[in-house]
Formats: structure tokens, C-alpha cells, sequence
């Protein structure tokens, strides 16, 4: 057998097609949690620190972001950067990220994260 043809058989393949895939979006859903209801200790240290903020301040906030409707299940992500607006008739916030959160396109993101879904916050000192 030539050596070119010995090397094919070494060469990985795919015996069910789409498992990879599979498996990658298996690993993904086992790293979802459900959302949890906040103490209301954590729920007044949160109202407090937003009523202390102003737009303009820098801040760390730590959020749940739901991948799953149905399942109401989601994970806690961090953003960091300036706080841009607090609507409190929506009851969300707006951080436009630091330079160094960037979207897969190299922008920074002005995301909205409504405030039921913040698990912590905090003002960042320049």
C-alpha cells in the first residue's frame, strides 16, 4: 500500500453525522442554570447601588441572560463599562461595554439588561 494511501485510513471522520454538533449544543445546555429569585436582602443592595448611580459611571454588573424560553433557563454573564442610562420606567439599565468587550464584529456593545435579571452590581472606580 503507498504511503499517501496509508495515511487516509488514519485520517478522523464523522461516523453519525451532526453528533460534533450535537454534542457541542449538549455541553452548552448542561452549562444553563435556572433562573433563581434574589433574596431580598440582595434585591435592596441592588436598589440601593442603582439609586446611588449616576449616567456617566463606570460600573460591573452581573446578569442572568436567558438562552431558553421554555425552559427558563439561561446563564449569568458580566458587563463592564460606563452606565449610560437608568429607565426606570422599564425598569432596565443601559452599559455601554469597555473597548476591550468587543462583539464579534470588534465594536463595543450598548447592551440593556432589565433590572429584575441583575444578580449583582457595583460601581468601578476609574
Amino acid at each position: 500500500m503507498p504511503v499517501s494511501q496509508r495515511a487516509k485510513q488514519f485520517m478522523p471522520f464523522e461516523a453519525v453525522s451532526g453528533l460534533r454538533e450535537a454534542l457541542r449544543m449538549k455541553e452548552h445546555e448542561m452549562g444553563l442554570i435556572s433562573r433563581e429569585e434574589f433574596s431580598e436582602e440582595t434585591a435592596n443592595s441592588i436598589n440601593w447601588t442603582l439609586n446611588s448611580l449616576e449616567p456617566g459611571d463606570r460600573i460591573s454588573v452581573q446578569y442572568f441572560h436567558q438562552e431558553d424560553i421554555e425552559k427558563g433557563t439561561g446563564e449569568i454573564l458580566l458587563a463592564c463599562g460606563r452606565l449610560t442610562d437608568i429607565d426606570k420606567t422599564a425598569y432596565a439599565i443601559t452599559v455601554l461595554q469597555d473597548e476591550g468587550d468587543t462583539d464579534m464584529h470588534g465594536f463595543t456593545e450598548e447592551i440593556t439588561i432589565e433590572i429584575s435579571d441583575i444578580a449583582s452590581i457595583s460601581r468601578v472606580d476609574d
